[in-house]
């Protein structure tokens, strides 16, 4: 019995699948395909494509194409350093390997399950484990960027925090920055301790490495990236000029910290 390859699910269904209809073949240009294997092979492209046709997918996108071209005009990373992902539901998106925040498109972007599984798109970035890690420690969180700040990174090499306390929006933020030690780029190792060292902050600086923020949306995540390269510039050109600095007071810290608290 020799069935089309055109066939539509829906008569699949309605052959249900019987032991003599299983044992059949379909002809695919030289080889052959069994019949369940045909049924899967359609419902793995029906599957396919109602993820890339999903609203929610489709503008989650969007927004990760726009942030990723904000990063980009911020020089806040470097050719294909860095990824960007977001939660969509039980799903995951993800910048794909060696994509650039500069000319990011929705083939770019990858789609994922909660165990990291591909299901739409090409090879997801290499630090996937990461972001996953995160995800799944932080419900709060809807997306993830890591990337390469230049000066956020300088700290991250000398493995040290910037100046504390010297700004009130830097003192909200990064009250309880943290420098993770370094594991292997794309290891489980970096990505369990990230999501340890994490916590329970917007942000991170991953020791030799670069920099990780999270937050409710791309924007916000977006937004928090650039004020972290910016605390970490101003905070390098402070520690290496001749001027001194003066610190909040305590008052103003705890002002600062309750308030940020607060809104979590």
């Amino acid at each position: 019995m020799e069935i089309n390859t055109g066939v539509k699910i829906k008569m699949i269904y309605a052959l249900n699948i019987n032991p003599i209809v299983k044992r059949s073949y379909v002809k695919h240009g030289t080889s052959k395909i069994s019949f369940s294997q045909q049924i899967n092979k359609d419902l793995f492209v029906k599957e396919k494509d109602e993820i890339s046709e999903n609203p929610q997918i489709v503008e989650g996108k969007k927004d990760l194409i726009k942030q990723s071209k904000y990063l980009s005009d911020k020089n806040l990373t470097a050719g294909s350093g860095g990824n960007i992902s977001m939660r969509v539901g039980d799903k995951f998106l993800i910048s794909k390997a060696g994509s650039l925040f500069s000319d990011l498109t929705e083939k770019d972007i990858s789609v994922l399950d909660s165990n990291g599984k591909l299901l739409d798109g090409e090879k997801p970035s290499s630090e996937t484990p990461m972001h996953l890690a995160v995800y799944k420690n932080r419900p709060d969180v809807n997306s993830v960027i890591h990337f390469h700040p230049v000066y956020a990174t300088v700290y991250a090499v000398a493995n040290k925090t910037m100046l504390p306390n010297i700004l009130p929006h830097t003192t909200k933020h990064f009250y309880d920055l943290k420098v993770a030690p370094y594991e292997n780029a794309g290891s489980d190792e970096l990505a369990q301790k990230t999501a340890s060292q994490l916590g329970q902050s917007e942000a991170l600086l991953l020791g030799n490495h670069g920099a990780l923020v999270v937050g409710k949306t791309p924007q916000i995540a977006a937004k928090t990236a650039d004020s972290l390269e910016n605390y970490a510039k101003i905070s390098y050109l402070l520690e290496n000029s001749c001027f001194k600095y003066k610190q909040l007071n305590k008052d103003n810290v705890d002002y600062m910290v309750n308030s940020a608290k607060s809104n979590k």
